[in-house]
Formats: C-alpha cells, structure tokens, sequence
C-alpha cells in the first residue's frame, strides 16, 4: 500500500504516487539523443553554454542525483529563461527530486510558452493529480489525451486517471464510462483492474472488487488493489 493516498474526506484511493506501471507520470521521454532539438541558435557562445548545461544536468540525472540536475538546468535558464527544453528539464528534475511545488510553476511557464508541449502536459497532469488539484488534473489530463500521439498504453494511463479524479469526486458513473474506455485498450493490465477493484468496493460491491483485485495480482503481485483480499 506504499503506493496509496488518503485524499480530502478520508477515502482509501490508490494512483496518486505510482509510477510503477507507466513512464508516463515521470515523463521517461527525454532521450538524451535530442539535445539537439533545444531550438538553440548555435551561432552564439551563449547557445553553446546552454547545450552544456543540458548535457551537464543530464549526466548528474543519469546518476539519480536530481537534486544537482535540477540546480545545471536551473542555471542554465539564467542565460535564456525562455529555452524549452531546460524549463522541461528543471521541471521533471525538480518532479523527481520531490520538489513538487517548486516545479508546478516551472511546468506551466513552459506551457505559457508552448501549450501543447506533450512531455508537459504530462508531467503537469501527474503533478497536480499528486498535489489534490484534480479539476485542474483533469483538464490537463483531457487535454492531452484529445491531441493523440500517444501509444496505447499511455493513453490507458490518462484514461484510468480520468477514472480516478471521477471516482474521488463521487462522480462513480462517468468513472465507470473512463475504466470502460482502459479495458478496452487491454484488460489484462494490473493498473486498470487494480484501480477498477477500488470503483468496485466503493460501490460496495466485494465479489466484483474481489475479482478485479485478484486479476491484478495474476500480472503484478505488488498491486495495492491486493489489500482488498486481506
């Protein structure tokens, strides 16, 4: 249950801090490979210190030692504030190192600049999941998933998080109608049955929770929906 959260009222809701089944909500995208794509005009020493403050932050990030990547890209914007791929870094670094209300603001000035940033969209729609803000979650979240690109798998994490700000707010029929849109994506999946056994015992429905709990077990022994068996 180390993955769970007790949201506003007391309920027992799971999907707030797991990162385990996508590397959607920790935003995994960045290669390393496309430091290029920085948008730097290469022409200028400043450009080129940018694209080392880049390189920099991403070998201290490499280490796992966000904190530091956070402090390079960080230093990095004072050449340009502007540069969008060190506001994304700083914010999924600054995410990463539990800094979480520092890097709401550095999310959304990078959306200021580029609305439809996907790797942004994302990470603001897991941030503000995880901070309780879920009507701004939710919006965020349908946003993403209405510009498509996304693989199947992603697109079912959006979807069982839109299930899950549903299920929070009590809104349990339009949950039903999101979990029903995941499982058809794969409904073998541990996320969307261990999620959907939640929707289940809040309509105090055991058997139903009982068995969505247990199919995900079958793919994921670790599934917080598992608790339900005890």
């Amino acid at each position: 249950a180390g993955d769970a959260a007790m949201p506003p009222g007391g309920e027992f809701v799971v999907f707030t801090q797991s990162h385990k089944h996508s590397d959607v909500w920790l935003l995994e995208k960045f290669d390393p490979q496309n430091e290029r794509d920085a948008a730097l005009d290469i022409e200028t020493p400043s450009a080129y210190a940018q694209l080392e403050f880049l390189k920099i932050g991403r070998q201290f990030w490499n280490q796992n030692n966000y904190a530091k990547a956070a402090e390079i890209y960080r230093t990095g914007l004072d050449l340009d504030e502007n540069n969008i791929l060190l506001l994304s870094r700083l914010a999924v670094s600054l995410q990463r190192a539990g800094e979480y209300a520092a890097a709401e603001p550095v999310f959304e000035k990078g959306l200021d600049l580029q609305p439809e940033h996907p790797g942004l969209l994302e990470g603001l729609s897991w941030l503000t999941f995880r901070n309780g803000d879920y009507e701004k979650s939710r919006i965020i979240t349908k946003k993403r998933l209405s510009e498509g690109s996304l693989s199947p798998r992603s697109k079912q994490a959006f979807l069982i998080r839109l299930a899950a700000i549903e299920m929070i707010q009590k809104r349990l029929e339009r949950s039903e109608q999101y979990f029903a849109e995941a499982f058809a994506i794969d409904s073998s999946a541990a996320t969307v049955n261990e999620h959907y056994a939640y929707l289940c015992a809040q309509r105090l429905e055991f058997q139903r929770a009982l068995k969505y709990a247990e199919a995900a077990f079958v793919k994921d022994t670790s599934a917080a929906a598992c608790n339900l068996k005890a």
